[in-house]
């Protein structure tokens, strides 16, 4: 007789709540519904998962969470344990599934090789989710009570600030040939040219000893930690990766030496991670850095446990290809930084999946188009076909699929324009914020285009003088204020050192509680 598994169910006398730091959807967007939320735990972790479920409450909407403890004599195998969940999820049938443990506790699936829990959410077999899984994996209380804690924090004490329109990059080198390497790096740069919303800074290092945003590399590792703890709303690296690491930055040593090698990051570098900071999201898109079925804990793993983690990661199971990493990094700024939908991350997250398997349905996509004609010459299009499920199924997420992405979402408008017939001419800015209250400062910047420079190269500069010019974009600032009708207004004089072509006018706004930010092209004549 197969030992008795035993799946209860807790309903608590709870409502779903959201966040107190205005992450209201503005006019015209479609609101987020929560249809439950269910939270799989084996009993040890309980009663550190209660704050959570309390966080999450909103009485007017009626929906109440609930908290499935999990009841598992050790002799019951892992396949029996898998289907009670699954069993679970199917009675209850929520909109988001949060899995707390390790796999020895809540066991995972392999699915076309790849370790993910997709599956528990999958009701109808078609390779997508239904419901919006995430999982805290480690079975220590210590660390699910400081990411509980982190999550609740973010959503609640946060304070609205420029963090929320900053995208902090890491990127290594592809190092496959020069002539693939150029043509990846010249489709990632158009990507974030003209996907990511112009009301965003982006700021990038790179592991290439040969580019401006390259760090000093025997402190590499130091500013990406560094950048960590000074938080933004995301934090992405795209190259290769481990287990326990992402890429090496390797310089050519002089005539007659050996090369070095420095680290990017590893698990080495993580207890220097610290608390205080809005923790960003990470998204990891490379191979390996989410393998949570591994022998010891992966890199991601050990991030979202850290002291000072971030507040929620994302990242693969096992070894990814570039191609569908370039599609899904793409998605990636397509649902977080848009936020047109739910501004939850789990439902985003799986839209993002969904459209990078399938595109976007009656939508053209130019990006999309170059990238497979790329990757149909180098590896053809079986190899394409085959990888778009598994990097469906590879790509977990490693926090609550609940938490509401701190996107700014307040409205402003902005338009610029430029006097004509003029050597040196003006250029007015005129805009509206709309949601922020009463009379609020506007900060204005006139920037560069975010693949050109701000200013030339001066001679004799260091690597680190060279990496903060070319994360410089700003030639101008102006501050004004709004009228009570959210307003304002403002004249300045292009500067004369300005590089040709289009330019970009930024503006940024908050209030105690809100931010908004915007952007548009400046044409200059």
């Amino acid at each position: 007789m197969k030992p008795r598994v035993a799946l209860a169910s807790l309903t608590l006398a709870l409502a779903l709540g959201g966040p107190s730091w205005g992450q209201e959807a503005p006019t015209g967007v479609e609101t987020d519904r929560f249809d439950g939320y269910l939270v799989v735990t084996p009993q040890k972790l309980a009663k550190e998962i209660v704050p959570l479920l309390k966080h999450r409450r909103t009485p007017s909407r009626g929906h109440a969470p609930l908290r499935a403890t999990v009841f598992f004599p050790p002799q019951v195998p892992a396949a029996e344990r898998r289907q009670a969940i699954v069993d679970e999820v199917k009675r209850v049938k929520p909109r988001y599934l949060l899995l707390v443990g390790d796999i020895d506790q809540v066991p995972t699936f392999v699915v076309r090789k790849c370790a993910t829990d997709r599956p528990y959410g999958d009701f109808d077999g078609d390779g997508y989710p239904e419901v919006a899984i995430g999982r805290f994996p480690t079975n220590d209380p210590t660390a699910i009570r400081r990411i509980v804690a982190r999550t609740i924090r973010y959503e609640t004490k946060l304070k609205p600030g420029a963090w929320q329109r900053q995208c902090a990059l890491i990127a290594g080198e592809a190092r496959f040939s020069p002539m693939i390497d150029r043509a990846i790096e010249g489709v990632f740069t158009r990507m974030i040219k003209e996907t990511l919303p112009l009301g965003y800074d982006v700021d990038l290092t790179y592991a290439n000893q040969n580019s401006p945003y390259c760090y000093p590399p025997e402190r590499f590792a130091d500013r990406v930690i560094e950048r960590l703890n000074e938080g933004a709303l995301v934090m992405a690296y795209i190259g290769h990766g481990n287990k326990r690491s992402v890429d090496r930055l390797t310089v050519a040593g002089a005539k007659g030496q050996p090369s070095k090698s420095y680290r990017v990051l590893d698990v080495s570098h993580l207890p220097r991670l610290r608390k205080g900071g809005p923790p960003p999201i990470v998204f990891a898109i490379a191979c390996w850095n989410g393998n949570y079925d591994g022998a010891r804990q992966s890199i991601g793993e050990e991030m979202l446990a850290a002291e000072g983690g971030p507040v929620a990661f994302f990242g693969a199971s096992r070894i990814s290809h570039p191609v569908h990493n370039g599609l899904l990094a793409k998605e990636l700024i397509a649902e977080i930084f848009l936020p047109t939908r739910s501004p939850r991350l789990g439902p985003a997250l799986d839209r993002a999946r969904k459209a990078l398997a399938l595109g976007r349905p009656g939508k053209v996509d130019e990006i999309r188009d170059q990238v497979l004609a790329l990757a149909q010459a180098f590896v053809g299009e079986t190899v394409i076909n085959e990888e778009m499920p598994r990097h469906v199924d590879m790509y977990n997420l490693f926090g609550d699929p609940a938490l509401v992405v701190a996107t700014p979402r307040r409205t402003l408008s902005i338009k610029g324009v430029v006097s004509a017939g003029r050597p040196n001419p003006d250029v007015l800015v005129t805009g509206r914020v709309r949601g922020l209250r009463g009379r609020v400062p506007v900060r204005i910047t006139l920037e560069t285009q975010r693949d050109k420079d701000a200013r030339p190269t001066r001679p004799g500069e260091t690597r680190l003088e060279r990496y903060a010019r070319a994360n410089d974009k700003v030639l101008k600032t102006e501050l004004c204020g709004t009228a009570e009708d959210g307003t304002f207004r403002v004249t300045f004089k292009l500067p004369a050192d300005r590089p040709k072509g289009p330019l970009i006018l930024k503006a940024f706004a908050q209030d105690k509680t809100s931010c908004a930010i915007g952007g548009v092209v400046l044409q200059v004549p």
